[in-house]
């Protein structure tokens, strides 16, 4: 099983291509109000390469 682990948004990268579909503003938007009224989302997918974390899968729940 992976690691579990909580990260700073911080410190993932996001500037790897690994995005590969457009980023639905409407669906940040409704994320973010979703999230403001306590709904629970999955956590993001992110990978550790040994030097740093991307953003692999969840790209609309981390903007939100």
């Amino acid at each position: 099983m992976p690691e579990l682990k909580t990260l700073s948004l911080d410190v993932i990268r996001l500037d790897g291509d690994t995005q590969t579909r457009e980023l639905n503003t409407d669906k940040v938007t409704e994320y973010a109000a979703r999230m403001d009224e306590g709904d629970d989302f999955p956590a993001p997918i992110v990978v550790f390469d040994g030097g740093d974390y991307w953003l692999a899968v969840g790209f609309h729940r981390y903007h939100a």
